[in-house]
């Protein structure tokens, strides 16, 4: 049986999945895809036949239902204390963040680079092109990174970009940008870029900064020089795919997964790829570990000796390290298209073990972008993943082509076991998401939620129900429910892509900037007159890593009271990072902190402080260098 024609295809699903299988053979290029072990979760909507091509090797499934998508148990308390509606105000132009949205043409930017790429090359040539559903996937891109990429204490902001190299903004420290692509040595990447982050790789103590590229040969890793400029060391650093191969990545997470004291990269991405080898196709999604003091800085595609399975099914957009089990090691969470999110948990041997199903969680049916905190205050990190929710039945769900059933909210419950509890938040209708992050809006103690929406590709009517795709801004009520606030609180930017949080102006109230298709920037500064009281925990590794990957942090306002976990790390994992600078609101009329406890992970140390004065930015270092 062959992949249905393009003229038979319904839905992006299809679409996308008949499109890529063409350039995707089975195989296990070096990190376990479609070998032993591979998961055996569903890769795509329940009971849906899937049939494609790999070469001259039909394969045909019909894959079980996953289990129950919508089903809330009823077992699931879920009151959140209420909040109240912020004020944002869209400060782009005035902030000197003016680069202009990607327009669309045809053909499309993608489609006219592949078609660049296979006239330069003949073993790419005689590839299946991948052709419209590049005009698909370069729609699913925008990403944003927070970091401080010149050492002034000032978080800058880097915009990734389609028709050209993504743009550094510089923070002048008043509340305006400065674009310093060129003279950081920024604008030489010319492969189109889709998601970022910052990290210190080398421990020197400055920000360097990964790229990931689609239909580019690997990430770009740009190594900061301690001046702000920055020199693309990718290819001897380990980061370089084969020089025939050229794929579609989206995000980068960083963590420390083997407590070494050296930050370690996850990559993802879609299974979709020219490769010059007949018959060879790997999944994108790698995770690299840093070689530390053997070779600072240097990276070792480790994801087969890790044992992380993925397939040329696995579709993954976002993914985070988060010490969910609180065993003290960064385990990871991949969002993924198709319905096939992956949960694994860290083994503590350098080794994962997919816990996805026993865990209650990859029930979202084409996770986006995710994020996690405690939003109950029970104790056990809460994961959000936005998805697509389709009430009126489109070519999406008509037949069953695409589950539509929305976002989760996964409840932690301990014991490595979590609860949906999407309904009884109120939060499952978030149009076409894509990415997400819980903050406090107002420095009440609280949780908000933010998520983007949107799509622009006009196949059939799939894409109706979706234009313009506002954001959301989920705020608690006095029924303990969350609902939608953002227009209230003066967010409307509609077709946003990736999200980050940072306090942009140190001003103790959180901003939020939204990327849209191809590189713009739209930035909200938070504009809420009496916020609560606050303080911001910026942490410092010795042993640990100079950025201190999953350090946690415990703030306990008054004697008596429980503490608050948090965990350093970036809240949005959807192509791009927020500022990892540990915001804590702590509510009206709060003068000091009791205590501030600063666990480190590489080492164990602990730093604690009691009756710390509030409102300010503290810096915790890491003992013993």
């Amino acid at each position: 049986m062959t992949a249905p024609p393009r003229s038979a295809v319904v839905g992006l699903a299809f679409t996308i999945a008949a499109l890529t299988a063409g350039a995707a053979c089975a195989g296990d290029g070096g990190n376990g895809g479609g070998g032993p072990g591979r998961p055996t979760r569903p890769s795509r909507p329940p009971g849906v036949a899937t049939s494609t091509t790999t070469g001259d090797r039909p394969a045909s499934t019909t894959r079980p239902p996953p289990g129950p998508a919508t089903t809330v148990p009823g077992d699931v308390p879920l009151t959140l204390a209420p909040g109240r509606t912020p004020r944002f105000e869209d400060v782009t132009e005035e902030a000197g963040l003016t680069l202009t949205p990607l327009p669309l043409r045809s053909p499309c930017f993608l489609r006219a680079r592949e078609d660049r790429l296979r006239a330069a090359d003949r073993r790419l040539a005689r590839r299946p092109a991948l052709g419209d559903a590049l005009c698909q996937i370069e729609r699913f891109t925008g990403g944003v990174a927070v970091g401080d990429a010149d050492g002034d204490g000032h978080p800058d902001l880097y915009a990734t970009r389609l028709d050209g190299p993504g743009r550094l903004y510089r923070n002048r420290g008043d509340g305006t940008f400065t674009d310093v692509t060129a003279d950081a040595g920024l604008g030489r990447l010319t492969e189109p870029s889709s998601g970022a982050a910052f990290v210190d790789i080398d421990n020197d103590g400055d920000q360097d900064l990964v790229v990931t590229t689609i239909l580019g040969r690997g990430p770009a890793l740009f190594v900061n020089d301690g001046e702000g400029r920055f020199r693309n060391e990718a290819a001897r650093r380990g980061l370089r795919a084969s020089a025939r191969r050229i794929q579609v990545r989206f995000s980068v997470a960083v963590g420390d997964v083997d407590r070494d004291g050296w930050p370690d990269l996850f990559l993802t991405g879609y299974p979709a790829s020219l490769d010059g080898r007949a018959g060879r196709s790997v999944s994108p999604s790698k995770l690299y570990r840093n070689r530390g003091r053997a070779g600072p800085g240097h990276f070792t595609d480790v994801t087969r000796r890790a044992r992380l399975r993925f397939g040329s099914d696995t579709f993954a957009f976002g993914a985070s390290f988060r010490d969910l089990d609180r065993d003290g090691w960064a385990d990871l969470w991949v969002t993924a298209d198709f319905g096939t999110s992956l949960l694994f948990w860290n083994n503590r041997d350098g080794t994962f073990t997919d816990g996805t199903d026993a865990a209650g969680v990859g029930t979202d049916e084409n996770g986006m972008g995710s994020t996690a905190a405690d939003v109950d205050g029970d104790g056990h990190d809460d994961v959000f993943v936005s998805s697509i929710f389709d009430a009126r039945g489109s070519s999406l769900t008509r037949g069953g082509n695409w589950g539509g059933t929305g976002n989760r909210l996964y409840l932690g419950r301990g014991g490595r076991r979590f609860a949906d509890g999407t309904d009884a938040a109120g939060v499952r209708d978030g149009g076409w998401g894509w990415g997400a992050a819980f903050l406090d809006t107002t420095n009440r103690g609280g949780v908000d939620l933010v998520q983007t929406s949107g799509l622009d590709i006009r196949i059939g009517d799939l894409a109706e129900p979706y234009l313009p795709g506002p954001s959301f801004l989920w705020v608690p009520g006095l029924d303990g429910r969350m609902a939608d606030r953002a227009a209230d609180a003066g967010i409307r930017v509609t077709n946003g892509r990736g999200v980050a949080v940072a306090d942009l102006d140190r001003d103790g109230r959180l901003d939020l900037v939204v990327a849209r298709v191809g590189g713009a920037l739209t930035l909200y500064r938070n504009v809420t007159p009496e916020v609560g009281s606050w303080l911001a925990v910026r942490v410092r590794g010795g042993r640990s890593g100079r950025d201190a990957w999953g350090a946690v942090v415990e703030v306990t306002r008054r004697a008596g009271e429980p503490s608050r976990r948090f965990e350093v790390q970036s809240v949005t994992d959807y192509l791009g990072q927020s500022d990892r600078t540990v915001h804590v609101g702590l509510g009206p009329g709060v003068a000091s902190v009791a205590r501030l406890r600063v666990r480190f992970p590489a080492s164990g140390r602990v730093v604690e402080r009691t009756d710390v004065p509030v409102n300010r930015l503290v810096t915790v270092t890491e003992p013993g260098g």
